[in-house]
Formats: C-alpha cells, sequence, structure tokens
C-alpha cells in the first residue's frame, strides 16, 4: 500500500522506515514496514481493510505497554536503533545491529454505541480545546484533526461545548477562527474543516458563527464572509432539505409520510447526499428573519425527530408501533448520528423518553450492544 505507507509482508533493511510485527486477534503473526510518519490510527485503518474489520472492534497496543497506544502517536516512536561501538558515529545502515521491530498486537474491543459516543465525545472536546489554543502551531493542530476527522467525520457540524452541561454550544469551525487576530494562525486547520463540510452559516442560541467570530475580534471574518458567498447556494439548498426531512420524520407538514419504506428511502437518500448534516442542529419551524426556531425542541437534530412521536400524534399522523421510524434511525445510526445531542435542555435521547417515543426501550437496547457498521463518509459540494 504505497499511499498508505504501511508495506505488508516486508521486515527488512530495503523499505526505509520502521519494521513492525503484528498479532491479530486470530493469532496470526504478521510482519510489516512503516514510514515514518504513520501513526497507530494510519496503521489501524490499514488492518481494518485487511482482516474486513470495522475500525472500532480492536485496538492496538504495544507489547510490554499496559494501554492502547493512542492514535495519533507516530509507530516510529518506539522504533529503537542500536549501534555496535565499533561503528560508533557511523549514520549509514550497515552501523546499525540488531533493531528489533516494534511489536504490536491487536485486541478485541466491544465498542458499544454508548461508549462510543462517550470516548468520540471527549476526544471532540480534546480537538476543540487544541483548534483554540493560541499556543499550537497551525501544523501541530491540524496533524491531529485530520486524525480526528478521518474515525469522526459525521461530527462536523457537531455543536457541543468543552465544558461538558454547558449552554453554549459549537461546532469545531467556532473553535478555530474564534479570538485568532491572524489567519495565518489556523488557516490550514479552517480549510481542512470546510473540506469535510463545516458550514459557515451555521448558528446556534448564541447566534452565527460569524458574528460570534466578529465579536471575538477574529481575523477569520473576511475569509469567512467569502466562503459563505462561495457556498451560499449549496448550504441554502441543503437546509431547505433538511427542513422538508425533519418536518417528514416528526410530521409537522402538510405532506405526511406514512409509508415507512418510503420515509426510510427519505432519510437514506439525504444522508448519502448531506452526510456532514447528519448531527446538524436546527428546526423547520423557525422565524425567517433570524432563523431562531420556535417551539421547545429548539436546535434539535434528525434523530430527534424521528424519535417524536408524540408529535406525530399530535399532527394526525395516526397511531404509531414499535416500528414507526424505526428504519430511519438504524439508518441515521448507520451514518454517525448521536442520541447524546443536547437541544432545548436536554439529550436527544431524554427527549425521545418525554416524547414517548415507542422506540425508546429498542434504543436503550442498541446502546449496550456493539456499534453498528458504519457507512463511508464521502462528502462533496459539488455531488
Amino acid at each position: 500500500r504505497l499511499m498508505s505507507g504501511v508495506f505488508f509482508g516486508l521486515l527488512d533493511a530495503a523499505v526505509d522506515g520502521t519494521p513492525i510485527v503484528i498479532l491479530s486477534c486470530a493469532g496470526e503473526s504478521l510482519e510489516a514496514t512503516v514510514q515514518q510518519n504513520v501513526t497507530i490510527l494510519d496503521l489501524k485503518r490499514e488492518l481494518a481493510v485487511k482482516f474486513d474489520l470495522p475500525i472500532f472492534d480492536f485496538h492496538l497496543c504495544v507489547v510490554g505497554d499496559n494501554a492502547p497506544a493512542h492514535d495519533s502517536v507516530l509507530i516510529s516512536k518506539w522504533y529503537k536503533v542500536e549501534y555496535s561501538s565499533s561503528c560508533a558515529g557511523k549514520d549509514d545502515y550497515a552501523g546499525k545491529h540488531g533493531p528489533e521491530p516494534v511489536s504490536l498486537c491487536m485486541i478485541k474491543a466491544l465498542m458499544t454505541l454508548e461508549r462510543y459516543e462517550e470516548s468520540s465525545a471527549l476526544e471532540w472536546r480534546d480537538m476543540a480545546k487544541m483548534l483554540q489554543n493560541h499556543d499550537l502551531s497551525d501544523d501541530e493542530v491540524l496533524a491531529q484533526l485530520k486524525g480526528f476527522l478521518s474515525k469522526h467525520a459525521s461530527l462536523i457540524n457537531w455543536q457541543s461545548s468543552i465544558v461538558p452541561d454547558s449552554n453554549t454550544l459549537k461546532p469545531l469551525l467556532s473553535f478555530a477562527v474564534e479570538s485568532f487576530p491572524s489567519v495565518d494562525a489556523r488557516k490550514q486547520c479552517v480549510d481542512e474543516l470546510l473540506r469535510f463540510g463545516a458550514r459557515v452559516h451555521i448558528r446556534h442560541e448564541q447566534g452565527f458563527l460569524i458574528d460570534l467570530a466578529k465579536a471575538s475580534g477574529s481575523g477569520f471574518v473576511d475569509y469567512l464572509n467569502e466562503k459563505k458567498g462561495e457556498f451560499s447556494q449549496y448550504e441554502k439548498e441543503s437546509l431547505e432539505d433538511w427542513r422538508n426531512l425533519s418536518s417528514k420524520l416528526c410530521g409537522e407538514t402538510p405532506q405526511q409520510v406514512a409509508n415507512e419504506e418510503e420515509m426510510t428511502q427519505l432519510v437514506h437518500d439525504f444522508a448519502a447526499k448531506y452526510p456532514e448534516m447528519v448531527n446538524f442542529q436546527n428546526n423547520h419551524a423557525v422565524n425567517p428573519s433570524t432563523d431562531e426556531p420556535f417551539g421547545y425542541f429548539r436546535y434539535a437534530p434528525l434523530i430527534t425527530f424521528a424519535g417524536a412521536h408524540a408529535c406525530r400524534r399530535r399532527r394526525g399522523a395516526g397511531e404509531d408501533d414499535e416500528n414507526s421510524r424505526k428504519a430511519s434511525f438504524e439508518e441515521l445510526l448507520r451514518r454517525g448520528a448521536r442520541v447524546d445531542v443536547q437541544h432545548g435542555g436536554k439529550t436527544a435521547l431524554a427527549w425521545m423518553e418525554s416524547e414517548g417515543s415507542l422506540l425508546l426501550d429498542w434504543l436503550k437496547e442498541q446502546q449496550l450492544k456493539p456499534m453498528p457498521a458504519r457507512v463511508h463518509f464521502d462528502f462533496s459540494r459539488t455531488s
């Protein structure tokens, strides 16, 4: 795999890099050489492909360590090259002797949906802290951001807070631009976020992202306004499609969808076209002049509207049963939708309970089961 920097079946000096030996979950020993810039996460991705495993199904542990290796660490960190006394000072390969390959083992991990949401939320907070840390260079943060987005791309427009239970909820793009006086400080990171589908015209209770950036003295305001104009048609159409779907999921529309197969297909088509909006938070009932939502759901994700059985009953959608919107829910979960999204003072899961969702018991069971297989995140504003 030339592009990945991982060469399976090679363990010699012909390839410039770090030799490794991996013990698979099945007990198979596998030799490889990895280039110097390959991280634990890069290797996990290649092993997931090779063994046809979800990347969340296993950890990599360096033999002799007590805990799994962190995804962002370079494998070359563990490579110790010794020099013989007779060749001290020489830097050619012949002057080295007995370099031991890095030994790693794959450890089976039961990653439940509940545990995934907990761990990915912690990773999101760490990423947000790094993005807003003025003491870290753009290059340093970009390396971490690429690793994070390769694992959690569906969180690109998720709005949360660095401090748990805070009411100040923002997307990662906000943390990357607020209070930075110079565009150069986070330009690469901002472009990477935009490449993955970060929305420029986005708001929560505190206001629009660009307005908050301006109030913070950010040097990114002109650049953000430029991107807002560039993406305006796409962001307008995608928001309209999102609101059309959310209203149909909960029945707050004259165009109610009673057929579950039809509803599931609508969810599938939307998520395939707009994967970056699976955890986007907004509402179809809004003040058109301010874009602020009406009603108690406030800035809600699609998964909340899918579980709003009481709302559908109030709108005359008929009697739901335990299968109502279940397939739509499953499709959203496969796309990375979360049930811990905070909106209107509760999580999406808590809203399902207060709304009398018939999917509640089923969802609680899913939280304790292994994560559903994820659909590949494939974003493009031109598709």
